[in-house]
């Protein structure tokens, strides 16, 4: 059973020193470790939300970091915690943690490696994103597909209505 935020707040604040409040976040520590397929799904959920504007034939790249510092933040917390918000209080509860230094925390309680591996993973994703959206490659490659869209769209039509046969009239005149 998850523990309310606010709820550990109030109980985290009434700690006087450094180690009482890490004893206290420890003991809302769930795992040290999270496996590596979630840890991607993580990572790319924040990218996805951090990183696109838009949608469907609309969606660009518009990279937001001090969102992507957030979501990474709650991403710790939901990952390794017992700990609860609900989704619609995001900010409210990261200003909150931040506000009392749980954030600072937090890697101290668990896995120095995991947490590093989880941060480099993020990065990897948003660095991917980079690559294969933005690079000179890809914006040639998306060009060249949107052209051949486009003659698939448009010829076809044109293409039904030609008289093959007025054409080979006409190229046979401009022989002679």
């Amino acid at each position: 059973m998850g523990v309310n935020i606010k709820s550990f707040i109030v109980a985290f604040k009434s700690k006087k020193s450094e180690d009482e409040k890490k004893e206290f976040l420890s003991q809302h520590v769930i795992t040290t470790y999270i496996p590596m397929e979630k840890k991607i799904a993580a990572a790319n959920n924040i990218i996805n939300a951090c990183y696109w504007q838009g949608d469907g034939v609309n969606r660009y790249l518009h990279i937001d970091s001090p969102s992507k510092y957030m979501l990474t933040c709650m991403t710790l917390i939901k990952l390794y915690t017992n700990l609860e918000y609900k989704s619609d209080d995001i900010l409210e509860v990261f200003n909150l943690l931040n506000e009392n230094e749980v954030f600072d925390l937090i890697p101290k309680c668990i896995n120095q490696r995991d947490f590093s591996e989880l941060n480099m993973i993020i990065d990897l994703v948003g660095k991917d994103v980079i690559t294969n959206e933005y690079d000179n490659h890809a914006y040639i490659t998306k060009q060249v597909n949107r052209f051949i869209d486009l003659a698939a769209n448009t010829l076809p039509p044109f293409l039904e209505k030609l008289d093959l046969n007025k054409i080979q009239e006409i190229i046979n005149e401009a022989k002679e």
